[in-house]
């Protein structure tokens, strides 16, 4: 499960820093105050893919992510590091002594472009109806169209 549910406490946060359930829930409601969370309501979000390097910049509403039809990816690394990595280094550094946030970031990266699927679909000559198809697919099997490895980029 890739979302974060995250209580909002809309009016006890500074002016300039609110934290990325807050960012949502302030973007969401930006038309219509009834759609507001209420006082210590959880508000789902996810992390993703972009220029910014602050959190707030690259959170979005999970429905706005389905909306986006693959232009928005998840940013893997941020989900890898601070969701995946903290719990594995309890358990492994107190039983075995292994240090996985080094081991992580000693792994080879390849950077890879950022595509659309239609793009994609255009490059290969797929039809119009394969790509529907694609764009169609739901849940995890959107982001497994892709079958390269995430960090070393092979097949």
């Amino acid at each position: 499960e890739l979302v974060f549910w995250k209580e909002v406490r809309l009016g006890t946060y500074k002016a300039a820093t609110k934290p990325p359930a807050a960012t949502v829930n302030l973007a969401k409601s930006a038309g219509d105050e009834r759609r507001q969370a209420l006082y210590a309501e959880r508000v789902p979000y996810l992390v993703v893919c972009g220029e910014s390097k602050r959190l707030v910049d690259l959170v979005v509403d999970p429905w706005d992510y389905l909306a986006s039809n693959g232009r928005l990816r998840i940013n893997a690394h941020y989900y890898i590091a601070k969701a995946l990595i903290p719990p594995m280094e309890r358990l492994l550094r107190d039983c075995l002594g292994a240090d996985v946030r080094r081991w992580y970031m000693e792994q080879p990266r390849i950077q890879r472009l950022a595509f659309s699927l239609s793009s994609f679909a255009a490059s290969l000559a797929v039809s119009a109806k394969s790509l529907g198809e694609m764009h169609k697919a739901a849940g995890i099997r959107r982001h497994l169209l892709d079958k390269h490895c995430f960090l070393c980029d092979r097949l």
